[in-house]
Formats: structure tokens, C-alpha cells, sequence
């Protein structure tokens, strides 16, 4: 209630100054489940209200509308994972409807997963699942948005829809001169959205070693289109686009590759490796030019002591 998410207020350059409306924010959920332990059969039905305040809703203004004018939607979470032999079967399906900032907002979601398991020494993971994105529109109002956002701590890859790539190269802290809070943006603030993916995982184990190869592949759901207004997933908002030409749907390709040692009972040591290498979607600047794109790499060394 209150100053909640930001306060009642729109933050700039220079300081934070209150609009009109209440601030609140509202979220009430409930859940039924149905499981079958002796069949490795559940099932679950999440519903979620959500509802913000006009003066708490920042989005208004990345759809088009001079002022806050809050939002209230309603996300139906489907959820069922089902063992069978050595495979497990599992999948979710959020519907969201309702509005945002006055606009209508329809949209569904897919997760799907497929783990196989034929023995203590080799396992493997299939993911595929689609998360849409905001559709292009002409004129200065968007007529629906239909972007869903995946929970941050789903991922995929090391590198793809783990890091912000474009956010590296902008103000991460106040301690930069010159920075301000609408300034910020984080690495870290990536999640799975307009995204059509296909990630494989396998694990082969032998005695204390563990060898993690994996692949990720994806596509855009939307894309910018020459003379109508695109929605950026990164900075949140719709912006018109002044390239005058069409961006690739191609998100990239991702290989990755783990390494665990387990030493004894207390240390263990790792390695993760990521190579990415982006698509097309990734050259549009919404400029005349073109972005120089080249391959991403990532490492992550890891030290573990258990007590």
C-alpha cells in the first residue's frame, strides 16, 4: 500500500515527481493441486489477480498514454508433470487476461520439458516452450499487448536469457557520474520473453566427475516492422521505428559446457562454459546502420564447501 514498487510518483533526471491517483498494489492468489504419488501424477491450477493503482503503474506511459492509468489482470498458471518409466513428462501454460494501462492484454504461454533417465550415468533434459511478444501497431496507442515475461529464475542457457548483453554497456550504479535512477539498468534483468526456444541438456556421470554439454536455439515470436512501432523487451517500452526496415527474428545459437568434480564429501569444484552466437534480431540498432554482432563467450568457476 502506499509508496509501494517506487512510490506514487514518475522518476527522471531530476527527482521524483507525484501524479495524480492511488499507489497501491494488489495481488491475491490461490492454488489447487491434484496429485497421484503412486501414478507420478500432479496436476495444479494457479490463479492469480493482479492490480496497480494508476499513480503505480509506470507502464502507461510505454503504451502510449500521458498518464498512469493502472492495471488489472488475471493469469491462469496450468501446471502437470507425469512420470512414466525412466521418462518424466512436464508442462505449463499461464493465460493472461485483463488490461494494462487501459490497453487489453490476451496472451498464452508454453513451457514444456522431457526428462530421460535410462540409468545412474546418463540423464538428459529437452526444453521447448514459447513465451510471445508485443505485436508491432501504427499510430501513436498500442491496441493490445500480449508480451509475457517468464519468472527470472527460469533459464536456458549461460548466456542467452541469463544476461542483459545490451545492459553491460549502460549505468549499473549511482556511483557512476552523472547517473541518475532512471539511468540504471541491469545485466541481470533477462527473462525468457518473446522467445520461441529449444534447449537440450545431458549429463554423463562417472564416479566423482559429472560432463554437462548443452544446447540452446531461438527465434523472436515478434520483430520490429519497417514504419510501425516495436516494443523494445529490454527498456520496457514501444518505440517507433526510425530505421526504416525490418529486424531479423533470429535470436542465436548457444553451446554450453559443464565440468563438476566431487572431491569428497565436503569440497567440490566446476567449470561452466558458454558460447553464444547471436542471430539476426540482434543487428537491429533502429538505425541506419546496422550493430556489429559477434560471438559471446562466458565462464563461471565454482567452489563448493559443505559443513
Amino acid at each position: 500500500m502506499g509508496n509501494t514498487a517506487g512510490g506514487a510518483c514518475v522518476v527522471s533526471g531530476t527527482g521524483c515527481t507525484t501524479v495524480s491517483g492511488r499507489g497501491n498494489a494488489y495481488d491475491w492468489s490461490a492454488m489447487v493441486k491434484y496429485e497421484v504419488l503412486d501414478e507420478d501424477l500432479e496436476v495444479s491450477v494457479n490463479l492469480i489477480r493482479h492490480v496497480i493503482d494508476a499513480a503505480q503503474d509506470p507502464a502507461s506511459g510505454y503504451l502510449g498514454f500521458g498518464t498512469p492509468a493502472g492495471s488489472a489482470y488475471t493469469t491462469y498458471d496450468i501446471f502437470a508433470k507425469k512420470k512414466v518409466g525412466k521418462v518424466t513428462l512436464g508442462g505449463e501454460i499461464p493465460i493472461v487476461s485483463g488490461d494494462v494501462a487501459g490497453v487489453k492484454r490476451s496472451t498464452v504461454a508454453m513451457a514444456a520439458e522431457v526428462s530421460i533417465k535410462p540409468n545412474n550415468s546418463f540423464d538428459a533434459l529437452i526444453k521447448a516452450g514459447r513465451a510471445p511478444g508485443a505485436a508491432s501497431f501504427s499510430g501513436t496507442t498500442a491496441t493490445a499487448f500480449n508480451a509475457f515475461f517468464f519468472n527470472p529464475n527460469y533459464r536456458l542457457g549461460l548466456v542467452m536469457f541469463n544476461y542483459a548483453l545490451g545492459n553491460f554497456a549502460k549505468q549499473q550504479s549511482l556511483n557512476t557520474p552523472g547517473a541518475s535512477s532512471a539511468s540504471l539498468a541491469s545485466p541481470f534483468d533477462n527473462p525468457v520473453v518473446n522467445a520461441n526456444y529449444f534447449a537440450l541438456a545431458t549429463s554423463f556421470n562417472s564416479d566423482k566427475w559429472q560432463f554437462r554439454p548443452g544446447f540452446v536455439i531461438a527465434s523472436a515470436d515478434q520483430a520490429a516492422v519497417s514504419g510501425l512501432t516495436f516494443y523494445n523487451t529490454q527498456s520496457r517500452q514501444f518505440v517507433a521505428n526510425a530505421a526504416g526496415k525490418d529486424q531479423g527474428k533470429f535470436l542465436g545459437t548457444e553451446f554450453d559446457f559443464t565440468v563438476n568434480y566431487q572431491m569428497d564429501d565436503a569440497f567440490s569444484f566446476g567449470i561452466d562454459t558458454g558460447v553464444f552466437f547471436p542471430g539476426s534480431f540482434y543487428k537491429f540498432s533502429n538505425a541506419a546502420t546496422d550493430n556489429n554482432t559477434s560471438t559471446m563467450f562466458a565462464n563461471v568457476l565454482r567452489v563448493g564447501v559443505t559443513f
